[in-house]
């Protein structure tokens, strides 16, 4: 097999990564050491270094080696001078760090700010940052999460292999399928039992020869399927047993991100001018590399607010009688499957006046609004998009970005994001709410409708049943109220997730569902089983589909959506405030007053949870959907049955779009038929060869608009 230039640096990137953060957690190290036990770890970082510019000039990535020979001639002179001031020199050798780590994973690196930090390593610039040598210090993503099981760390004392995130990935999935056969053998297994039970009935009514002619046979059934049992349980047990233990490769230390973190929180102070330190506090805990790799961004905008809103500069301190040194603090625990992130600071903490005033002067609100807010949702503004308290923009912050994107990409998770005015330390407290992982997960299963959805299991309060008639309307909607406990309001869960509901029945399910104080109750048809599923993350072109987390293949082949909760809540205030639903249907048909016509759709494309999205999207705007998993697939059809339009994905086995779409318009009864190609890439020769085959509109998406799709089809309705 040829070894691509993209797997070279899949290695590279994988290998220097493990020894960057091996290096950065070294190079903490020494501040606190004596100059006479400094020398055997500052001799581990030189061969560190070392190591890391052989890498770069193998691979010919010429800045990280000229960072790595700077970094080896700073440890030099650091190993052979013991009276150097060690704190500045440890702070330039971790702005090194964090600027290979960029370079590694291709971040945008000023070519100036990087000069400069090299002469700052070669002694050839004052110790102390310049502008220039601030800025390249300047707080940067750290590089990717470190000391995952498959990324052992080089002074591990066990054996280790390098593997790629994307191959986990795949074996992961492998897991997930043993996890369906599994439970369609389990199906099969009680059809077999059922049926041995009713042989024996049977057997009970029969006399004579009858009856003992059949004895054996039955005996000999029983037989095979007690065998079966235990051949099941078995199976059982490994596959439980291999999706766990898939489970643990895939985990990752959140300590492995501390020495960047602090790196990041100091850097941030001396860009401001304030000195500040970051205790991390996480134990042995340890998250998802998706999960990781998710709140990364997340946790870096936290930690740059904490130092630029939260740590005062130092008169301000000192006349309020705390240390020069502001602290940041981040501590972890664990509540079951889910991880609580705390990042709390010794700051001014968060004034809701403050938050108020800067509404009303930015024109969030009115005074008559603002007055009737609670205190908690007063707080609750700085969440908002384009919100900040500064008067002014600087590098670190002022800009009202960050903690808006920082409650999506949480919520992207499942999980939650919350603030307290004040926190142990004494300022604010940002806490996030997360699960370990998102890749297998045990859920409720319902059925609503047609479709079959799973809700976490963590968020599932309890089950039970309501009359409507009985129940509280609050804005057309059921509240239901319950000695001890607040209101619960009742939502359709086929209405939140944007297609009609039946209302037939006095007698409802409803599934309670909870999040932090925050209770829902969703109608569903039926309430399924509890279920362990792995779930299948979209692609990319429908990545953003609001409230879905993904797909699940069930036992009988079906499909299930896996869903969001924190965005199943936000659809339900929605709702109960009169504001427009953010369903992924929803809205853009209904705001028109329905499609034109019922359309019959044929949707081609050769990934399941594709097809099952698109087909969710165009039957809850009104049309009927047929579905083929191919471009042949679709020929066989369209020649079956009629249809009024095609979507198409492009790239398929056997037969592509472009190709179907040419074989359509060759066709005389087929060639005046609607053809929409949809697919995540944008190659303008792509898009030129689905033009030339006849495609009458081709959607480019990086992430999934259902508006599109849905306006494209209601040109040819």
């Amino acid at each position: 097999m040829t070894t691509t230039l993209d797997q070279i640096l899949v290695v590279f990137r994988t290998e220097v990564t493990e020894l960057l953060d091996s290096l950065a957690q070294t190079v903490e190290s020494l501040p606190p050491l004596a100059p006479a036990n400094r020398r055997e770890p500052v001799d581990r970082c030189l061969r560190i270094a070392h190591n890391i510019k052989g890498i770069a000039a193998t691979i010919g990535v010429q800045p990280i080696r000229e960072l790595a020979h700077a970094t080896e001639t700073a440890l030099t002179r650091l190993k052979e001078e013991p009276d150097l001031p060690v704190a500045p020199a440890c702070s330039t050798l971790l702005a090194a760090v964090t600027a290979m780590h960029n370079l590694a994973e291709d971040r945008p690196c000023d070519e100036g700010e990087r000069l400069a930090l090299v002469a700052r390593l070669r002694g050839e610039a004052p110790a102390a940052p310049t502008a220039a040598a601030a800025t390249a210090a300047a707080p940067a993503p750290p590089g990717p999460a470190p000391a995952a099981p498959e990324h052992a760390s080089p002074a591990a004392d066990r054996a280790s292999v390098r593997v790629e995130s994307s191959r986990l990935d795949r074996m992961m999935t492998f897991a997930g399928e043993l996890l369906a056969t599994h439970s369609r053998l389990g199906a099969r297994a009680e059809v077999l039992h059922r049926l041995e039970e009713d042989l024996r009935a049977r057997l009970r009514e029969l006399e004579g020869d009858s009856r003992a002619q059949l004895s054996p046979v039955v005996r000999e059934l029983d037989a095979i399927i007690e065998e079966d049992r235990r051949e099941l349980a078995a199976f059982g047990r490994l596959t439980r047993d291999l999706s766990a233990a898939m489970k643990q490769v895939r985990m990752m230390p959140l300590a492995g991100l501390a020495p960047l973190w602090r790196q990041l929180v100091r850097e941030s102070g001396q860009q401001l001018a304030r000195k500040v330190e970051l205790l991390v506090d996480v134990g042995e805990i340890e998250v998802d590399k998706y999960v990781l790799d998710r709140i990364r961004d997340p946790l870096i905008h936290l930690l740059r607010n904490a130092v630029a809103h939260g740590i005062e500069p130092a008169p301000e301190r000192a006349a309020k009688g705390k240390p020069e040194t502001g602290r940041v603090v981040m501590r972890a625990s664990l509540q079951g499957p889910l991880v609580r992130l705390q990042i709390g600071d010794d700051g001014r903490g968060l004034d809701p006046r403050r938050i108020g005033e800067a509404a009303l002067r930015r024109g969030r609100l009115d005074a008559a609004r603002l007055a009737r807010l609670s205190r908690e949702e007063v707080l609750s503004l700085i969440f908002e998009e384009g919100f900040s308290t500064s008067e002014s923009v600087g590098q670190v912050s002022g800009r009202g970005v960050g903690l808006n994107v920082v409650k999506a990409q949480v919520a992207e998770l499942g999980g939650e994001l919350g603030v307290s005015p004040t926190s142990a330390e004494g300022g604010a407290c940002f806490e996030l709410l997360l699960p370990v992982t998102v890749v297998s997960r045990k859920g409720l299963l319902v059925r609503a409708g047609t479709s079959t959805y799973a809700l976490p299991i963590e968020h599932v309060l309890r089950t039970q049943r309501a009359e409507l008639r009985s129940l509280e309307q609050v804005g057309g909607e059921p509240v239901q109220r319950v000695d001890g406990e607040e209101p619960l309001r009742l939502r359709w869960l086929s209405q939140l997730m944007g297609r009609s509901a039946e209302r037939g029945s006095d007698r409802v399910k409803v599934v309670v569902l909870e999040k932090g104080a925050a209770r829902l109750g969703l109608v569903v048809d039926e309430v399924l089983r509890e279920e362990e599923y792995v779930i299948k993350r979209l692609p990319a072109n429908l990545a953003g589909v609001a409230g879905v987390d993904g797909a699940i293949i069930l036992a009988d082949g079906a499909l299930a959506v896996a869903l969001n909760v924190p965005e199943l809540f936000q659809r339900a205030a929605a709702r109960l405030e009169g504001a427009p639903a953010t369903a992924a249907a929803e809205a853009p048909e209904r705001s028109r007053g329905g499609p034109k016509r019922r359309m019959r759709i044929l949707v081609v494309d050769d990934v399941l949870t594709v097809r099952a999205m698109h087909r969710s999207i165009l039957e809850a705007a009104g049309h009927e959907v047929g579905l083929a998993v191919d471009g042949e697939d679709a020929w066989q059809a369209l020649q079956r049955e009629p249809f009024d339009a095609v979507v198409s994905d492009v790239q398929m086995p056997r037969l592509d779009g472009c190709a179907l779409t040419a074989r359509i318009r060759g066709d005389p009864k087929l060639r005046d038929l609607p053809v929409i190609l949809v697919t995540a890439l944008g190659d303008p020769e792509e898009i030129a060869a689905g033009g030339r085959a006849g495609a009458n509109e081709y959607l480019v998406k990086g992430r999934y608009e259902s508006e599109r799709l849905l306006a494209a089809v209601r040109r040819f309705a």
